[in-house]
């Protein structure tokens, strides 16, 4: 996780519920959880990026589990083994989080958002 990222309490029950999920579905390297801009309200040049950015967390990710392939953004709960045959871990440089999800991509594994579980995010703050 990121310094601007949090999550509630309350959502770390939702934990169970991933590693389920990833329990029935053995393609899935990696669940992603929905992200929402937690500080809207701090300004206006926020409030405008939180528009941006709850478009691009949850409509247009949602909208990739069924048209082509989720990405991975560097927030996730992965699969060790899926790391380890995809080589998406790889100790002679640093991994990526994209560079992670295209290798699962191509050994065969499949990432997916899940909104049963959700982190949160700040949005740039701009001028106070």
């Amino acid at each position: 996780m990121d310094s601007g990222h949090r999550i509630e309490a309350f959502e770390v029950r939702f934990l169970t519920n991933a590693l389920l999920y990833m329990g029935q579905n053995p393609q899935l390297a990696c669940v992603i959880p929905a992200l929402f801009i937690y500080n809207n309200k701090l300004t206006g040049v926020v409030k405008a990026n939180a528009v941006g950015e709850g478009t691009w967390n949850i409509r247009i990710q949602r909208a990739k589990n069924y048209t082509d392939a989720e990405g991975f953004y560097g927030k996730g709960i992965w699969r060790v083994e899926a790391l380890d045959k995809a080589h998406a871990v790889l100790s002679q440089y640093i991994t990526e989080d994209t560079v992670s999800s295209n290798q699962a991509w191509q050994a065969g594994y499949k990432l997916e958002q899940v909104e049963f579980m959700r982190i949160g995010q700040s949005a740039g703050k701009g001028p106070l």
